[in-house]
């Protein structure tokens, strides 16, 4: 490749047969050093431009002459006007020239560091005056300078023979320095180098024998660096050496800094990489690769270096060691100055002078993005591709870019950083090189996942690549149309015809018959790159799905998440929408994002739909999941029951509820038959719909209730069967139902009670639904409405004796007043028929409820005639908390209806005695008795009650006797415990031991019963 970063502009030759032996160039002067020692001093006219065409690129040349007339001479040009000539400064040539910025560079002073054979001067030039300001005396001839800042400290390095000088510039007045030599090192060998370092106060001096750190930190200290350093081979020289004592300098060393904390190492053909790393330097293998010994090096801003050969230049780039442009000066020299300033690069031999332009960066990018190759359905290997390595350079270059370069800062806008620019811009070429690598190349991973993914390349770039069918937003399922494409073989003409093809070659296996040649190779190939294409897109559409989830839920008023150090906008992925409808596109997207995933697993990986509709947050289109898994379904595939249940995960997931229950009542009384008559069975019936069913909440009562009338309606055999499944399971789900809204559609159901009696009857008794705090109320109120329905029942039975009572429907009625659960007790009275004795036992748990125990009373003795009933309720009242007073009351009464007629109920009353009379007053009995009952029949009571008499006051002495013993012990511990007491009289009262006074701190009773403190009574049981 052969890009123009050079362009020739003008040429000049010198006067008087006086030679160019030094060159430098600074801001827009450029310095002459000529072999009579004359200093020439020019300014670069940059608004001049050179007249004629611009070539495309620089090409070939055969003669000098050839490449002069590539330049426009400077008479025409006037690019280069000189300033000022400075006459005789040297009787030698000026051999080196360096500019050490002391004063602004927009200022009229600049001091020089001119180098000859044999002396080393700082000049001033100011206005129309060279002045000598100082002689290095001890320099006399160097082989390396170097100027650096470090902090508020300047200073200056020189290498001469094995020695190096270090000088630090001190500033006398405003306009007074002064040049004071703080440290001198002696090396072993000779000193090829020298490069400074302000950022890491050091300086790097490289010698024969290897390299060593020069400390600027304050100690100017030297140390020399491990050979371990040095991790490119033979890099580093064991030392150095002579050819028959003809030579002793050795191959040329050059430490050339080339921006991002890095330099390049150049010695002699070899080339290496520096670089600071954990407060440590290492050195790099590095990817410049030199044919020849050059005769000078120079980093060219942003990513290039110049390397200058006696016959052509090169600009190279550092980071792959491509040559981006060849150009053949033809000087024939071996001292060739070159220098390399603003938008220019001057190199002078002999007596000519050359200039040329650095094109500006959108220029330079302009032809490595128009770079191509004539025929793109070639097949070449990528590292021949000239438009991917465009591409490639081309990202380079914008990397290199510094910060506050003025090609970045015109892009950048106002609400745009330019860090945010430069990320923007490679992101674009990103996708350039993306969508190069996967259609041209076929390298998925790379496209999709190591460009596409890391660099959040959007959607409607990567979309468009993969075929219609897999489009989530454009997704025809019966489209088999193929698509042209500009190359054969494309992931974009793939159908799904193709696709059953490649599942059916799957399916083969290689043919045995002797031939080693498959006719079915290259379809499986092309099978097999679709599978990587999509799995590799697969792990892009996740990505993506997590940047948009991300910009949705962002919290700032623009969508916006973390990229790269940057703040990504969802503007920035989709420039040019409107702001106010970036909600509304991201949701899009993720719809999109979703439901292209789903056709991908679909087609590709059905094993992992499962997962994908599962998620609650999924968003894929609902119409495209159902057309797919029911063609599937109706297609009869191997996994039927498979992909129903996947479809009903979606359906679940997503909260279609009502769509997925009338799915399923549609494929209920479907007429298609199925190979698996399970399967069938199983679509016929209505379980499938009941599960779903199960897994819904109060919130979705309503559709539950709905879709209940068809399987209650058509299951009329198993009625009841089929409604405990639906709303009477031990789930959550169904324990959150609204039980009367479901005691309501059941009993509105059917016109027998069967459907809500079992409901009733399964909330009362079969589940702890009830026991919540919440619904505890409830109770009351289905209480009363199971308590009626059995009434109802035991209305309709029109029987009596012993077929009434041992009913089922007296039983469960009788159980469920006696237990404990609330009731309305008015409601049911009011059902009760009073007329019929048969009846009055329930009475009597609603008087109870109501607390009219005497009512309760009555009905069993005056009614019923059950006084061992009557007994049995009076003692259960006894017992009640709080209820002895009303039991005995309950008693008293008893007893007196039974002397009302006594000499018929003398047995009921001695029974009455002797099982409720302990509980009763023994006065109270003896003063309602009549003086004519026969005493005989009371003395087993009387006996058994003063029995129980004696008893109680046997336990009453004994507790007593007790009580004195337990006040009498507790009286000896307190006496006891008084006597390890000690009490202080007076504030004045001192301590025992120590003789200090106890009026601070804390005190403790010593042995001999006196208050000391704690400390010296601790210290004397020690002791």
């Amino acid at each position: 490749m052969n890009i123009q970063v050079l362009k020739p502009w003008s040429r000049l030759s010198t006067q008087n047969n006086a030679r160019v032996t030094s060159l430098r160039c600074s801001g827009n002067k450029v310095y002459l050093g000529l072999s009579n020692g004359d200093l020439l001093v020019m300014s670069i006219n940059s608004q001049t431009e050179t007249p004629g065409s611009e070539p495309n690129s620089i090409r070939s040349f055969r003669s000098f002459t050839d490449a002069k007339h590539m330049f426009t001479d400077n008479k025409h040009a006037n690019s280069l006007v000189v300033e000022k000539t400075f006459l005789a400064v040297f009787k030698l040539a000026i051999t080196a020239i360096d500019i050490i910025p002391l004063f602004p560079e927009n200022g009229n002073r600049v001091v020089l560091l001119l180098s000859t054979d044999d002396q080393i001067q700082v000049y001033e030039w100011v206005g129309a005056h060279l002045n000598l300001v100082k002689t290095l005396e001890e320099a006399r001839g160097s082989s390396a300078r170097s100027y650096v800042k470090v902090g508020d400290s300047r200073y200056l390095l020189v290498g001469l023979r094995k020695k190096v000088f270090l000088y630090k510039i001190e500033q006398r007045t405003r306009n007074i320095y002064d040049f004071v030599l703080a440290a001198s090192h002696l090396f072993r060998d000779r000193v090829k180098e020298i490069c400074a370092y302000g950022k890491e106060e050091l300086a790097i001096v490289a010698t024969g024998h290897g390299y060593h750190l020069l400390e600027l930190g304050g100690t100017y200290s030297v140390r020399e660096l491990p050979k371990d350093f040095a991790n490119v081979g033979a890099f580093v020289q064991p030392s150095s050496f002579t050819y028959f004592g003809l030579s002793s300098t050795g191959p040329a060393i050059r430490i050339v800094p080339c921006g991002n904390d890095r330099s390049i190492i150049v010695n002699d053909l070899q080339t290496a990489m520096l670089r600071p790393s954990d407060g440590f330097h290492r050195l790099e293998e590095s990817a410049v690769v030199l044919p020849t010994a050059p005769v000078a090096v120079n980093y060219l801003y942003p990513c290039y270096m110049i390397v200058t050969y006696p016959k052509t230049l090169e600009i190279i780039d550092i980071d792959s060691g491509c040559r981006i442009q060849e150009f053949k000066h033809l000087l024939n020299s071996y001292q060739i100055s070159v220098s390399v300033s603003d938008g220019s690069v001057v190199i002078g031999a002999g007596s000519m002078v050359y200039h040329f332009s650095i094109l500006p960066s959108q220029k330079q990018l302009d032809q490595y993005l128009s770079s191509s190759d004539p025929n793109l359905n070639s097949q070449k290997e990528l590292s021949a591709d000239a438009r991917a390595f465009g591409i490639n350079r081309a990202i380079t270059y914008v990397i290199s870019l510094a910060d506050d370069d003025p090609y970045l800062q015109d892009k950048a806008n106002a609400s745009a950083l330019t860090a945010k620019t430069r990320q923007l811009f490679l992101r674009d070429l990103q996708k350039e090189k993306a969508v190069l690598y996967f259609e041209r190349y076929s390298r998925y991973a790379e496209a999709l996942v190591d460009i596409a993914s890391e660099w959040a390349i959007s959607l409607t770039d990567i979309l468009p690549l993969f075929p219609e069918f897999l489009n989530g937003s454009t997704h025809k399922i019966s489209g088999t149309s193929r698509l042209a494409s500009a190359r054969k073989g494309s992931i974009k003409n793939v159908t799904i015809e193709d696709l059953e093809l490649f599942k059916l070659l799957e399916k083969l296996r290689p043919s045995s018959d002797g031939s080693s040649k498959d006719p079915n190779a290259a379809k499986k190939a092309a099978a097999s790159r679709f599978s990587k294409a999509v799995n590799n897109f697969i792990v892009y559409l996740t990505d993506q799905r997590r940047i948009h989830y991300s910009l949705l839920s962002s919290p700032n008023s623009v969508h916006s998440i973390k990229w790269k150090g940057v703040e990504l906008n969802a503007l920035d992925i989709y420039p040019g929408l409107d702001p106010s409808k970036v909600q509304n596109m991201l949701t899009s997207c993720i719809i999109t994002i979703d439901t292209t995933l789903f056709l991908c697993y679909f087609y590709i990986k059905p094993m992992l739909l499962g997962p994908l509709l599962r998620l609650p947050n999924n968003k894929c289109n609902a119409k495209v999941v159902n057309e797919c898994l029911l063609k599937k379904i109706h297609a009869h595939d191997e996994e039927l029951e498979g992909s129903l249940s996947q479809l009903l995960d979606f359906y679940f997931g997503r909260e279609l509820h009502d769509d997925a229950l009338a799915m399923l009542k549609v494929l209920a009384h479907d007429l298609e038959e199925y190979e698996d008559k399970g399967f069938e069975n199983l679509l016929r019936g209505p379980i499938l719909t009941i599960r779903y069913m199960q897994k819904l909440t109060n919130e979705h009562l309503d559709l539950v209730l709905k879709y209940s009338h068809w399987i209650l309606e058509e299951n009329s055999e198993s009625l009841v069967a089929q409604a405990e499944l639906i709303f009477m399971n031990e789930s959550y789900e169904c324990e959150s139902y609204d039980n009367f809204k479901v005691f309501e559609f059941l009993k509105g159901l059917s016109k027998s009670d069967a459907l809500p009696i079992r409901y009733l009857e399964w909330l009362l008794y079969d589940t702890d639904i009830l026991e919540s705090s919440s619904r505890k109320k409830h109770t009351l109120k289905l209480t009363t409405k199971l308590s009626l329905f059995y009434l109802r029942h035991l209305k309709l039975l029109n029987s009596s004796g012993d077929s009434f009572y041992q009913s089922d429907w007296y039983k469960k009625l009788h159980k469920l007043l006696e237990s404990n659960r609330e009731f309305e007790p008015w409601t049911i009275l009011k059902n009760i028929p009073t007329s019929e004795d048969k009846y009055l036992r329930f009475s009597i748990f609603i008087y109870k409820r109501l607390g009219e125990h005497q009512k309760s009373v009555d009905i069993l003795y005056n009614q019923l005639a059950d006084l061992h009933g009557a007994m049995e309720y009076c003692a259960e009242v006894y017992e009640l908390q709080g209820g002895k007073t009303a039991g005995t009351d309950l008693l008293q009464k008893l007893l007196e209806d039974l002397l009302m007629h006594y000499e018929e109920n003398q047995d009921g009353i001695v029974t009455l005695l002797l099982a409720q009379g302990h509980r009763m007053s023994t006065l109270n009995i003896l003063a309602a008795l009549p003086n004519t009952f026969p005493l005989h029949k009371l003395s087993l009571y009387l006996e058994v009650t003063t029995q129980a008499k004696q008893n109680e006051l046997y336990v009453a002495r004994m507790a007593g006797q007790l009580n004195k013993v337990g006040a009498s012990k507790l009286k000896h511990q307190l006496l006891r415990a008084q006597q390890g007491y000690c009490t202080v009289t007076s504030r004045n009262e001192v301590c025992q031991i120590c003789g200090k006074s106890l009026s601070s701190g804390m005190l403790c009773a010593g042995h001999n019963h006196h208050a000391v403190h704690y400390g010296c009574g601790m210290k004397s049981e020690a002791a």
